[in-house]
């Protein structure tokens, strides 16, 4: 059997983990909705997630650390989505697993669309697409023959560069908001760490936010701004995987 955790923001892991899945039969699981599985046996076990400024998100590093693996001979995989660069994140995995005795067997990453607002433009477009399919079917291929590679480490760059992310430091939500809101509470379905409340009205960010920035780029009406960074900017609205999937994945338990 073969399972995949993945944690998805805006939808390019989940395709990325979805795409995978088809190839080798895996089931895909939220790492949310996943989290009182106590020990996992399964002989292929994959890891999918998008790269934040060189690192792993808050809620992959606490999901893996938690895990329980059983099957010390399982075939174990990471792949990580991200727009602008990544090196050596995947090896932050390995880190984690290697507590408990296991390792991984490949990794890889896949650049896709860049949909963090607070610093880049969104570059959506057909060929970045076409790279990204290309790059996967590639990974689909690796997995498939059970391929081992040899995963670049995660080093001290790798360090500071996340302790410079938003998501590592307090107060993380409190420069959202959310002026023109139509209260149609798609940022709190959305939201893969329920994180999010709707109060009178009005979305509330709690302390449990990863800056995946799901809810700015699905808004449908584009009220939530981060700061004054994401003002007039174009959203991403991931035309391969819709809002609704997305709320289904990340509520799926």
């Amino acid at each position: 059997m073969a399972v995949i955790f993945c944690f998805s923001g805006t939808g390019n892991s989940l395709y990325a983990a979805n795409k995978i899945a088809a190839s080798i039969g895996a089931e895909v699981r939220n790492m949310r909705g996943a989290r009182a599985v106590d020990e996992i046996s399964d002989e292929v076990i994959g890891f999918v997630f998008p790269t934040y400024f060189w690192g792993l998100p808050k809620s992959v590093r606490r999901f893996i650390g938690k895990l329980r693996i059983a099957n010390k001979d399982a075939y174990i995989f990471a792949v990580t989505t991200y727009g602008g660069f990544s090196a050596g994140v995947c090896d932050a995995v390995n880190v984690l697993l290697k507590k408990q005795g296991v390792k991984l067997s490949y990794s890889a990453k896949v650049k896709m669309v860049e949909n963090y607002l607070p610093g880049f433009e969104c570059n959506d477009s057909d060929e970045v697409w076409k790279k990204s399919d290309e790059a996967l079917d590639k990974i689909i291929v690796d997995i498939s023959g059970r391929k081992r590679v040899f995963t670049a480490p995660y080093t001290v760059l790798n360090g500071l560069t996340q302790k410079a992310y938003p998501s590592n430091k307090p107060g993380c939500a409190d420069k959202f908001t959310a002026d023109g809101c139509v209260n149609c509470g798609l940022c709190a379905k959305i939201c893969p760490n329920g994180n999010i409340k709707i109060e009178d009205g009005i979305p509330t960010f709690g302390d449990k936010c990863d800056l995946c920035l799901a809810c700015l780029n699905n808004c449908p009406a584009d009220a939530i701004n981060y700061g004054v960074s994401t003002i007039g900017k174009k959203r991403y609205k991931n035309p391969r995987v819709s809002a609704d999937e997305l709320v289904g994945f990340n509520n799926k338990v």
